[in-house]
């Protein structure tokens, strides 16, 4: 005898609920229509941001720091260039990594 095979199921993505009332949530939304829970993950809101702002910002902040410590003393001053130096060079590998990794395409989705 031969057996019927069945016709391969279509591919359907999987529907996303909100995590506190369970509304279907549709591709794209950031809140819950029902209860406006935020549904957004850290990972898509972090790929929206530009770069570029976020690289600048830090470094502002970190010449900012920086000059702040000309008027301190010895183990203060030494921290707080250490922290605006970081700030600096943190935001600059942000946006390298940006570039590197998050394409024009990637971003998007």
């Amino acid at each position: 005898m031969t057996e019927k095979k069945s016709p391969p199921s279509p591919n359907v993505p999987h529907i996303q609920k909100c995590p506190r009332c369970g509304n279907p949530i549709l591709i794209g939304d950031r809140r819950c229509t029902r209860c406006g829970h935020n549904v957004d993950t850290f990972e898509k809101a972090l790929r929206r941001q530009d770069p570029m702002l976020v690289a600048g910002v830090a470094a502002l902040l970190g010449i900012g720091v920086t000059l702040g410590a000309l008027e301190m003393e010895a183990l203060p001053q030494l921290i707080t260039l250490i922290i605006g130096a970081g700030l600096i060079l943190g935001g600059g590998v942000f946006f390298g990594i940006s570039i590197i990794f998050l394409d024009g395409k990637r971003r998007r989705k």
